[in-house]
């Protein structure tokens, strides 16, 4: 009898609701538990296949509890992901690196030709079974969230970067075949992206006097900066399309402040300057609307010494997002393109800022 070509992968995952040991995000039930792994939710996809099931141990509760509590939260969930006619060269590749994270290698080694291409693979695999999971996971959150109102409760983006750092966090273990199971893709390089918020987020010594002003008197704070701030919260948290919309907000508001109050003498220096009718500004932007005011007016009336075209096209691309978001119901939202484009926005606001007469002290 010939040798298998193929064989099945079994992937586990426990997958935690909250972010961190001290997050205790839940999904609350009412009188009952789904009854483990007999209720599972099932989703198929070419060759994966995923379950997706809760018991006691993901609420820490036993029968009795259940039987006896009204609403029992559930911290974590339990998911299953089978992959189909995996070639047994890459099976057993995936099972000889059980202990790569100690730097074992019981096959071949980092450096052989055979290494580099079977570990290329294994990555590949990994990132797609990722994906299929996080898509079986939001749909289960999303129900919760939405048909439900349990607004607390969030997505999780795919990032590619931070892999292995996922599989370790939920105790991700792999079982090739028949062979006992070992861990899952938890040495690849985890990638850190840093996104800087705000251009100038530091209190100086110049501050000082600002902030006990503010804090003696009533004034409110800049609704411009308020709105990019809000913006950059809500993208570090993950809430993607509001974070789009109150930075579309932000925008919109430093253009409609700019072009009711402009400074002309910003644009001394520029031959158009006096060919603008300053006066009248306000109405002919509002008459314009905001995506044609940002694609094709700003364009013109700010030049590059002012505002740069990749800021603009950031504020175009912004807008068209915002759009999509909401006349169209767009949920796909790239985090890295959403907190760029924030960051972005708030650059964009802070030059509007100050162009704008009587503007708020910086």
């Amino acid at each position: 009898m010939s040798a298998p070509k193929t064989e099945l992968l079994t992937i586990i995952f426990t997958i935690p609701l909250g972010e961190s040991p001290w997050d205790l995000t839940r999904v609350i039930f009412h009188k009952w538990l789904p009854d483990g792994k007999n209720e599972a939710l099932r989703r198929y996809e070419d060759k994966f296949s995923a379950a997706l099931w809760i018991d006691q141990d993901c609420a820490d509760v036993s029968e009795e509890e259940i039987r006896r509590h009204y609403n029992i939260g559930v911290y974590r969930v339990k998911l299953e992901v089978e992959v189909r006619d995996v070639r047994i060269e890459l099976s057993n590749f995936i099972y000889d690196e059980r202990d790569c994270g100690r730097q074992i290698h019981h096959g071949s080694r980092p450096g052989d030709q055979s290494y580099e291409e079977f570990r290329a693979e294994y990555h590949a695999l990994a990132r797609d079974v990722l994906q299929f999971t996080l898509e079986m996971y939001n749909r289960f959150i999303e129900y919760a969230r939405i048909e439900k109102a349990q607004f607390w409760l969030r997505m999780r983006q795919f990032e590619e970067g931070s892999m292995s750092s996922f599989h370790a966090g939920s105790g991700a273990m792999v079982r090739c075949g028949n062979r006992d199971p070992v861990r899952w893709a938890t040495d690849f390089p985890v990638e850190i992206v840093a996104v800087i918020g705000a251009a100038d987020p530091y209190l100086k010594e110049s501050d000082w006097q600002k902030i006990r002003e503010h804090v003696v008197g009533s004034s409110r704070t800049t609704p411009v900066r308020e709105f990019v701030s809000n913006a950059m919260y809500l993208a570090a948290l993950g809430y993607l399309r509001s974070a789009v919309a109150e930075a579309a907000s932000a925008l919109e508001i430093a253009i409609t402040n700019f072009s009711r109050n402009p400074d002309p003498s910003k644009f001394a220096n520029f031959s158009h300057a006096t060919r603008v009718d300053w006066q009248n500004l306000g109405a002919k932007i509002d008459h314009l609307g905001l995506r044609v005011t940002v694609n094709y007016f700003l364009p013109i009336l700010l030049p590059e010494e002012l505002m740069s075209l990749e800021l603009l096209a950031s504020c175009q691309r912004l807008i068209e997002l915002r759009n999509a978001i909401l006349h169209h119901g767009q949920k796909n939202i790239d985090s890295h393109e959403a907190s760029n484009l924030v960051r972005d926005t708030q650059k964009a606001c802070e030059i509007l800022i100050r162009l704008t007469k009587n503007r708020p002290s910086s």
